[in-house]
């Protein structure tokens, strides 16, 4: 194993560990639904959760897997690449223990701030590292998840002045956040496992149409852009947005058709069970995911996303869960940054009957709300289901713990 696989399966370790805090947070936030505690704020908790799922999750497991791909070796055995990410978990564990306080305050807004500065250092550090290289797509691809990453840290920026003019809970505020997830999810992470996609076909495949690429690249930039159109409906804005995040939508369906045209199926086949199924369900996913975001154009669907809250929830797990960190295994198994032991393979089959029993949950209690219709317990067995979750994710730590 060369030093720079060896330095980032270490850091992905980390990364395993928070994926593990963060099940047992989001497990903890279930619970809180079905017993509520005095003490404890659900807000808060709720914020500390998202937080840390972007920073201790999201951002540290995507930047290792995009360093693997797209930074030269020197520099990852270099010492500020590891610095990096070392500091990187000051800011996600200081907003996971600060904000279950007093939500949005000095201290978390100290780590909310430190945390954009590290990602900032990122971009920085992964253009600077990556300007030689040729532009293939998913360089270009993985280059625009970096300047979508750099764009939703305005959102928490924005927040600090909304809440000081008393526009706290105003649609500006609600305006402000969908900003910051919009760009986190469809620009910044989906993105990145995109570009990872990408590069992963294009070793399989040398041969690619540029136009077709160019093609594919135009119609993620600007689906990405325009579908923040579609976080703005819960307000019900004038008919230009639905328009616009419609077409956005269709355009991101293309795009979409475009980048599943170029999956190598011989390739594909060839892959081992567990990875081809992983990858397949991640697949499935961000097809989902594009899908339900053109439905979602129509008034009717628009309506349901902002009054069925639990639609939403189970929307952005959707994409976490099942696009994002599906991949990320994948991804991880692939090329060698976790070892395929037994354990790994229980443990996500675990998993992703945990996933696939809560979405389905979700997403039937959210059809059921339609008809004034109710799952019985719904809360209960929603947590019963989430048991699956924190153990599984504790099998892929331990897989990874492994010498």
């Amino acid at each position: 194993m060369g030093m720079e696989l060896a330095i980032l399966r270490k850091y992905f370790k980390w990364a395993l560990f928070n994926f593990f805090i963060l099940s047992l947070a989001g497990l903890f936030l279930r619970f809180l639904l079905i017993h509520p505690v005095n003490e404890i704020n659900y807000q808060y908790f709720l914020h500390a959760h998202s937080h840390f799922a972007f920073s201790g999750w999201g951002f540290m497991a995507l930047s290792i897997l995009l360093s693997h791909s797209f930074i030269p070796k020197k520099i990852i055995e270099g010492r500020s690449f590891r610095k990096l990410l070392w500091l990187s978990l000051i800011p996600a564990y200081g907003m996971l223990l600060s904000f279950p306080f007093k939500g949005y305050f000095s201290i978390s807004i100290a780590f909310s701030t430190l945390f954009i500065i590290v990602n900032i250092w990122f971009v920085l550090l992964f253009f600077k590292a990556t300007k030689q290289q040729p532009r293939t797509l998913s360089l270009q691809t993985a280059r625009l998840a970096l300047i979508f990453l750099g764009l939703s840290s305005l959102g928490p920026f924005a927040l600090g002045p909304v809440m000081a003019s008393g526009q706290g809970g105003s649609p500006l505020y609600f305006n402000v956040i969908y900003y910051y997830l919009h760009f986190q999810y469809n620009g910044w992470m989906s993105l990145g496992i995109i570009s990872l996609l990408l590069k992963w076909i294009e070793q399989q495949d040398k041969s690619s149409s540029k136009k077709n690429d160019q093609l594919c690249y135009f119609l993620l930039l600007i689906s990405i852009v325009l579908t923040y159109a579609l976080s703005l409906l819960w307000n019900k804005p004038a008919n230009a947005y639905y328009i616009i995040g419609g077409g956005a939508a269709v355009l991101q369906c293309a795009a979409f058709f475009l980048l599943f045209k170029k999956l190598p199926i011989d390739q594909l086949r060839s892959l081992p069970t567990l990875q081809r199924t992983i990858l397949l369900i991640a697949l499935l996913a961000f097809a989902v995911k594009a899908g339900m975001q053109l439905f979602s154009a129509f008034p009717f669907f628009a309506d349901l996303a902002y009054k069925i809250r639990y639609l939403i929830i189970g929307y952005l797990h959707l994409v976490f869960l099942g696009g994002f960190s599906f991949f990320v295994l994948f991804y991880s198994i692939h090329f060698g940054l976790i070892p395929h032991t037994r354990l790994l393979k229980y443990g996500i089959y675990l998993f992703f009957a945990g996933f696939f029993l809560s979405e389905f949950l979700l997403f039937t209690e959210s059809l059921f709300s339609i008809f004034n219709l109710h799952i019985p317990h719904f809360q209960t067995v929603l947590f019963i289901v989430s048991l699956a979750l924190p153990p599984s994710c504790l099998a892929l730590w331990l897989t990874a713990e492994k010498k």
